[in-house]
């Protein structure tokens, strides 16, 4: 009986996967379809001095498979993903200049989109990914994503740096520093309505929107804080004073990755080590998943689609298959599983696999957000 059920299992999950199989063939070589909705978290792509000088690695969110995807000879930072998980913004001086350049998840098409010579950096993709703002000779630039139609949002003595487009896409969060302090500001992405978020002695900077855009995470005094988006309900979330930097969002919400000192026993006279780490977003559970014997940092967290379960920024009819063979116990895994449950079940089944499909071939718009 066992086995006959079994066997029918088996019999069955082939036939679904066939028809599958079919479609995909099917639609062999038609454009890939991108998901326009956020899904769970993905690999994380940060900043590391361990080959010799900056390079941008990517890894997975638990600190396994750390690839150096840049491989340039000049110094490469501020890695930004795209909001389709497909592509890194960044900026680097192998040219001698500091410019934003980017390049495909792997790598691969690495281009330059500045060439201004004015210590360009921190780029942010707007939520749509036509846009992108960045730092450049003390202002907020904001230009298409190849680089054209270029224009600054802000001028004035203070030094503004750090953008980061609101998810909704109507606002751009940076930091302005003055003389003696760093605040965060806030204005809307044509440059209008400046407000500032932050006062006071303290060292405010490196903010960071929240996916649901209710929090702003950033920097203060080297502790990761978090407010809401109108400047209030702050929360010092590492309260230890120990240099901690550079706040990302994991793309669901309930994660923060930042960068801290590493403490060497015994300690090497000149030796600075610093390690990507990752928090829930109340502070707990910090966890060093970088650890390299190097100056690590900068980090930023990859949004995959819901859907995508094989983790490679495509939402089409191999992961249908994939989910497939996972529900019909013929995989004991997925790559990026937590992007598995399409319809929001709690369950991962054939259904999931179905809606797939229909998003893939383009009978629905969006998967259930």
């Amino acid at each position: 009986m066992q086995l006959t059920a079994i066997a029918g299992r088996t019999v069955w999950s082939l036939l679904i996967l066939g028809v599958v199989l079919a479609v995909a063939l099917e639609f062999v070589g038609r454009d890939t379809t991108y998901a326009t909705f956020p899904g769970a978290r993905g690999r994380i792509a940060f900043v590391s001095d361990r080959d010799g000088d900056q390079e941008i690695y990517v890894m997975n969110a638990d600190g396994t498979q750390q690839i150096n995807v840049s491989q340039s000879l000049g110094g490469d930072a501020a890695p930004e993903w795209s909001p389709d998980g497909s592509s890194i913004a960044f900026a680097s001086s192998r040219t001698g200049d500091l410019e934003i350049y980017v390049m495909a998840a792997d790598g691969g098409g690495q281009t330059r989109l500045t060439d201004s010579r004015s210590g360009n950096t921190t780029p942010s993709w707007s939520p749509d990914g036509a846009q992108i703002a960045f730092a450049g000779s003390g202002d907020i630039y904001v230009m298409d994503a190849d680089g054209s139609s270029p224009e600054r949002l802000t001028s004035g003595q203070a030094t503004d740096g750090s953008p980061d487009w609101s998810p909704d896409g109507s606002t751009i969060v940076f930091s302005r520093f003055n003389d003696d302090d760093s605040d965060i500001y806030v204005m809307n992405a044509d440059g209008s309505s400046l407000t500032r978020l932050t006062s006071g002695p303290a060292f405010d900077f490196a903010p960071d929107w929240s996916p649901d855009g209710t929090r702003i995470t950033f920097v203060r005094d080297f502790d990761i804080q978090v407010m809401n988006s109108n400047g209030g309900g702050l929360t010092n979330l590492t309260n230890s004073q120990e240099l901690e930097n550079t706040p990302s969002w994991s793309p669901d919400g309930r994660m923060i990755a930042y960068a801290a000192p590493v403490l060497v026993d015994p300690p090497q006279p000149g030796q600075f080590i610093q390690n990507v780490y990752i928090m829930n977003d109340d502070g707990t559970n910090r966890t060093n998943i970088s650890r390299g014997i190097a100056l690590e940092g900068r980090p930023d967290w990859q949004a995959l689609a819901a859907g995508d379960v094989n983790c490679d920024a495509i939402v089409n009819s191999i992961d249908a298959l994939l989910i497939l063979q996972y529900a019909a116990a013929l995989l004991d895994f997925l790559p990026c599983e937590e992007n598995a449950d399409a319809d929001l079940s709690g369950t991962i089944t054939s259904i999931d696999a179905t809606l797939i499909l229909q998003f893939d071939i383009g009978l629905v718009r969006n998967l259930p957000p």
